[in-house]
């Protein structure tokens, strides 16, 4: 009699097992591969952009007129591996922008550096400030006070030195009357805002007393209808404490929607429960003061810049026009 012998081997659901084990082990080493690399190319334009920066203030010491260089070949500027640099001039070498690019792989990575701006992570692609009256220096044209708090209070507003962060002047409210805790403080008409494109808005404001302020954009259409607003009203997502005397800078990007042609920017402390002045009212000889605002077409949130910043221009009447010039 002849008797078989047994095979031993894989089943199909060890083999499954055992291609789906090498393919998680895979996916690992593929991501930690990657991230090293990631790093190693951001750690590589940084330390250009530094270089760069570091090159151009030395030309300044060394050069005569105390002047950057005009042109990249006279930067004589060097980048290192798959890294690209360029070079803008500003002011007939009164300022510059300085970008370092990694172009390997499949994604881009830029840094840049300005002699007012320590080097970060963006491009030197101008932006435009698009509020006309941005720092209220000769008006208030656009500018609105709001509440003086939820309780009934009441107050003078004024555009004053004493307010000022950008420029000369700044807008001021101050209680004469106390009122509750929350308060939209101020609210500035962009005249223009186009549906479907993103835009930062920044602005500063100071409180005498301690609170939490949120930022929010209320667009419009063309019959001054509103659309929404962005954070939503109801959820506000960001919260800016604010220390007593202290300017506080806020910012974010929001998209517009469909129908849009104008929006509203709105700002000012409102705590809720938890959040730093909730339930104190605001008390008589309070005050709270705004500046400095911008709203650029941007999908990363920028500093806020105008015609009167390092390497910036009016693109009509100063301070009653719209302004263009490199993120700061």
């Amino acid at each position: 009699m002849k008797f078989s012998k047994a095979k031993s081997g894989f089943t199909i659901v060890e083999l499954l097992i055992v291609v789906v084990v090498i393919a998680i082990l895979a996916a690992i080493t593929i991501v930690a591969f990657n991230g090293i690399q990631n790093r190693a190319k951001v750690a590589s334009i940084q330390t250009d952009t530094e270089n760069a920066m570091k090159s151009l203030e030395l030309f300044k010491i060394d050069s005569p007129a105390s002047q950057y260089p005009l042109t990249l070949s006279q930067a004589n500027l060097k980048a290192s591996g798959n890294n690209a640099i360029s070079y803008t001039s500003y002011a007939s070498g009164a300022g510059y922008c300085a970008q370092v690019t990694n172009v390997s792989g499949s994604t881009t990575l830029s840094y840049y550096t300005t002699n007012i701006t320590q080097p970060k992570e963006g491009t030197c692609t101008p932006i435009t400030n698009i509020v006309v009256n941005p720092s209220l220096e000769t008006a208030t044209t656009g500018w609105s006070p709001r509440w003086f708090g939820n309780g009934g209070g009441a107050g003078t507003v004024a555009q004053t030195t004493s307010a000022a962060k950008c420029g000369s002047y700044g807008y001021r409210k101050q209680w004469t009357v106390s009122g509750g805790f929350q308060d939209i403080g101020f609210g500035y008409t962009q005249a223009t805002a186009t549906a479907g494109k993103t835009y930062a808005f920044n602005v500063s404001q100071r409180a005498s007393f301690a609170t939490a302020s949120r930022f929010w954009v209320d667009w419009k259409n063309s019959s001054n209808v509103s659309l929404g607003a962005t954070p939503d009203t109801t959820n506000f997502s960001v919260i800016y404490p604010m220390s007593p005397d202290t300017w506080k800078e806020m910012t974010f990007t929001a998209t517009a929607p469909a129908g849009t042609t104008s929006v509203d920017v709105i700002w000012g402390p409102y705590p809720y429960g938890g959040d730093p002045g909730f339930g104190v009212n605001i008390p008589v000889g309070a005050t709270l003061d705004t500046d400095c605002l911008l709203v650029a077409e941007s999908a990363s949130n920028k500093a806020y810049a105008d015609g009167t910043s390092s390497n910036w221009t009016w693109n009509g009447v100063p301070h009653s026009s719209t302004s263009t010039g490199p993120a700061l």
